[in-house]
């Protein structure tokens, strides 16, 4: 590589990160999605639990008539999982801004409002540790894109 390419390169290396962490994101994106299942099947939000039965006698539900309702459908009623029919969880997405390169998660359930509302903004999100993975990963894909771009 001459060095007349090399600072081309440079110059376009702004754009060239945005890029790569795009095409990282979006490659990811089934798996982020598949994490912030997990935490609210656990009883988790990105800052830490839902509630539980330690905070309510209920495990966090309303009355007794849900949980016979949960139970009736083998669900479990120990904490909050924003489980169900399953659909609120399956419309789960990732929502990606390249012109900010940022993200952020939403679903299209038409419970999502009243949802965020019960139980906060924090149901759509990543907890410390999966954020953890996640910037590892990006981290991962712009070491190799970048070795590739200037190889």
């Amino acid at each position: 590589m001459t060095i007349e390419q090399l600072n081309r390169k440079l110059a376009n290396i702004e754009t060239k990160v945005r890029s790569l962490v795009g095409q990282s994101i979006k490659r990811h994106q089934k798996e982020i999605v598949k994490l912030n299942r997990e935490q609210l099947l656990k009883g988790e939000d990105s800052e830490g639990k839902l509630k539980t039965a330690e905070h309510d006698p209920y495990g966090g539900y309303k009355s007794a008539s849900w949980i016979k309702k949960r139970k009736k459908k083998g669900r479990q009623t120990q904490y909050v999982d924003l489980r169900f029919s399953g659909d609120f969880q399956k419309s789960m997405y990732v929502k990606f801004d390249s012109t900010a390169l940022s993200f952020g998660m939403d679903a299209t359930d038409k419970k999502k409002d009243i949802l965020i509302h019960h139980w906060g903004e924090e149901i759509l999100g990543l907890n410390d540790a999966n954020w953890e993975w996640l910037l590892d990963t990006i981290t991962d894909d712009l070491y190799t894109g970048l070795k590739a771009y200037f190889a």
